[in-house]
């Protein structure tokens, strides 16, 4: 194990507002200061009459009906017992209430109290000037130096296991900080603001170690874990008090997603700093770093996609007013992909991000600049290749008889002239092997068939992946054919018109030639005439559906019907749609989906005899449609989903008693998800198993685990429904 040096963050600040001209980065010195005439610094005498401080709002006892102010005046304050912070303001009315004057005031700048100045202010944080602490999270602790008061020392050990049932997420390390600001300001006569630089500067050193035992996770917070506010700091200019009051707050970051249990470590040693300068009426970065990493290579076998980021926000408040802040985030970054080569890679990286607020300095907009500082590092990554099992089936095209001794040839699209993998189909129509993960076109041939290819397979590591029944054509059935059947919508399962429908060659194949073309009639009804005997894929476009795509067969010398397919309509970006169709056989497939109620350990189950669950008046999810008389569709709709394990499953009513049939296996039923606008994966029943009960896949956020198996309904396999306990259909 590496000793543990370090991460993450970075931190810059520096106001500079200064006089401008040759170096930018050390602006003159020699500038007389000119303070405007309805300048008023507070004098002690003068702050002892001041009675109370509201935001809009300063109350000064004055028997006299003189309060010493008017309408214009800058009043500018050190702290106070009334005003720990100071305050700069304007005066904007004078009223006399009895003994009391009530001057309305609002936020001044430094601009109105400075005609001409230079300022430059530079600091490091002192843990023994906090006035205040907060620790706003469990886990995270500061220990003190009192011999070393520059050092902020934190150890952190943050769980969360309320996110998903199960599932364990553990940020533990150690972080050791060095903090300051730089702060400059300039101005001109007659020219007014010449020069800004807001920034910051640490040096940094930090473990941080994650750990997660899940089956599948999706989690996106921001967690404060602590905040500290400083002692004021005052200097004077001509008289007038600055007052900065530097804030830090401990920030941690968790984005990300996957299936499996990780442990994984990132060390990071860093020295940095970073920040804004205005000049010449523009602005621009400034940065330096040195950056170095240690690691110790993740465990893990499964699906990831997480960066976590811990680090700083620091603040420098002008009067308690927000102005310059930097934040510095040392991030790791773990990303695996069950096709991917290499399959997992492991990320350090430092990102410092900065802004200034002006409505304390000057009369400019805001500004934010992200990613000032953004650096990555690869650290690590998976050698050689992880390999996955592909499963499928083949049948004969025209009577549905399965089809033995079909040669499978597999070639990655990366090299598709390549044969990378060889089998042959059993007896019962079924293959499988092992294979590379990856992506791969599918070729099958056998004498007497036309041939035919599966494009764009994606295969992951460590789990088995059906793919979608191939019908190859007895060469018997060769010359002109008719494609034929209806679109329908996934909502209403009724004929939609005027589908836009586009043919091209090959199974699972939307980017290739299109070899024709044709539109929808009023009754959803569509007809590709004069096709070659062979495999197709159809896509679909219309105004207000979602793009999908089929797969179809032309059978020379007939009229192919009944190829049916759905579209489905267009939803927002947050809701989820789930589609079950399938063939003839069985006739009656139902779709079962369970998930979280919010507040509540139970969950809820929509299904044939519970199409709605609502939650406090609102719909939350619903099965739109269920059909009973073969093909489907069954939609099931996610209109509002909460954090938590959702699962669906297929169950097989027509079958359901039975513990030894194989129809669901054999009924080429497909379950298609959507997102938002988005076809997200498209799920096939495993072939040749028996079983009445799919399992089809879980979800937590956007992250979609396939789980793919076949049970009898009494295994429980999809959790928590009974299969032996449904209600009848009427």
């Amino acid at each position: 194990m590496k000793k543990a040096l370090l991460l993450l963050f970075s931190i810059l600040l520096t106001f500079m507002l200064i006089s401008c001209d040759k170096d930018k980065d050390k602006p003159d010195d020699d500038i007389e200061t000119v303070v405007s005439s309805v300048a008023k610094a507070i004098t002690e005498q003068q702050s002892a009459a001041i009675t109370g401080i509201s935001p809009t709002q300063i109350m000064i006892t004055a028997p006299s009906g003189n309060s010493g102010y008017q309408v214009g005046d800058i009043m500018v304050s050190a702290p106070t017992e009334l005003a720990p912070d100071g305050f700069l303001r304007r005066v904007t009315s004078v009223a006399q209430e009895g003994t009391e004057a009530i001057l309305g005031t609002e936020q001044a700048r430094l601009t109105d109290v400075f005609e001409q100045v230079n300022i430059v202010q530079e600091q490091s944080l002192r843990t023994t000037d906090i006035r205040k602490s907060e620790f706003l999270a469990k886990g995270i602790r500061m220990a003190p130096d009192s011999k070393d008061p520059l050092t902020f020392n934190y150890t952190l050990n943050y769980t969360n296991s309320e996110a998903i049932p199960g599932t364990t997420i553990n940020v533990t390390g150690g972080l050791q900080l060095n903090m300051g600001y730089v702060f400059e300001f300039r101005t001109r006569l007659g020219q007014g603001l010449t020069y800004l630089k807001g920034g910051a500067f640490i040096t940094e050193e930090s473990e941080l170690q994650l750990d997660v035992q899940t089956s599948i996770f999706s989690i996106e917070e921001s967690i404060e874990l602590a905040s500290h506010e400083f002692q004021p700091i005052i200097f004077f200019v001509s008289g007038f008090p600055i007052v900065i009051v530097p804030k830090v707050v401990i920030v941690l970051n968790i984005d990300g997603q996957g299936s499996t249990n990780v442990s994984t470590r990132v060390e990071t040693s860093a020295s940095a700093s970073a920040g804004l300068i205005y000049q010449n009426n523009a602005w621009e970065p400034f940065q330096s770093k040195e950056i170095s990493f240690g690691w110790d290579p993740p465990t893990l076998q499964g699906s990831f996609a997480t960066e976590l980021a811990a680090g700083p926000r620091l603040e420098m408040n002008l009067y308690g007013v927000v102005g310059p802040f930097v934040t510095g985030f040392g991030i790791l970054d773990l990303e695996a992909s069950l096709q991917n080569d290499p399959w997992w890679v492991l990320n350090g990286g430092f990102r410092a991000d900065a802004g200034i607020h002006m409505d304390i300095i000057a009369d400019i907009q805001d500004y934010v600049l992200q990613g000032i500082i953004d650096h990555r590092q690869t650290l690590a990554e998976a050698e050689g290749v992880i390999t996955g099992r592909i499963e499928g089936s083949v049948f004969n095209a025209s009577n549905n008889s399965p089809l033995s001794d079909v040669t499978v040839e597999m070639r990655k699209v990366s090299t598709p002239t390549v044969v990378s993998y060889t089998t042959t189909t059993a007896a019962n129509g079924s293959f499988g092997i092992d294979v590379a993960a990856g992506i791969y076109n599918v070729g099958f041939s056998k004498p007497g068939f036309i041939s035919a290819t599966q494009y764009d397979v994606g295969i992951s590591g460590f789990t088995t992946n059906p793919i979608q029944t191939v019908l190859q054509i007895d060469e018997a059935y060769q010359g002109i054919g008719t494609i034929s059947g209806f679109i329908m919508s996934a909502l209403t399962n009724i004929g939609v018109e005027n589908v836009n429908l586009f043919l091209r060659a090959g199974i699972n194949n939307v980017t290739g030639t299109v070899v024709s073309s044709t539109q929808t009639a009023a009754n959803g009804a569509y007809s590709f005439s004069e096709v070659d005997a062979g495999n197709y894929t159809v896509s679909s476009s219309r105004d207000g559906y979602l793009n999908t795509s089929f797969s179809v067969i032309c059978l020379g010398g007939q009229d192919t019907q009944n190829q049916n397919a759905i579209i489905t309509p267009e939803m927002d970006a947050n809701e989820v749609r789930i589609v079950l169709t399938w063939g003839e056989t069985p006739r009656d497939l139902d779709s079962h989906l369970t998930g979280p109620i919010p507040g509540s350990e139970d969950r809820f189950h929509v299904y044939f005899s519970a199409k709605e669950f609502y939650h406090n008046s609102e719909l939350y999810a619903m099965l739109d449609i269920d059909d009973v008389s073969s093909y489907g569709p069954e939609t099931t709709t996610i209109y509002v989903q909460t954090p938590g394990l959702y699962r669906f499953s297929v169950h097989d009513w027509t079958n359901g008693g039975s513990t030894s049939s194989y129809a669901l296996s054999n009924s080429s039923a497909q379950v298609m998800v959507w997102r938002g606008n988005s076809h997200v994966q498209t799920f096939h029943v495993p072939n040749s198993q028996m079983g009445t009960v799919w399992t089809v896949f879980e979800m937590a956020g956007t992250q979609i685990v396939p789980i793919n198996e076949l049970s009898n309904n009494t295994d429980y396999k999809a959790g928590d429904v009974d299969w032996n306990a449904l209600p009848q259909k009427r």
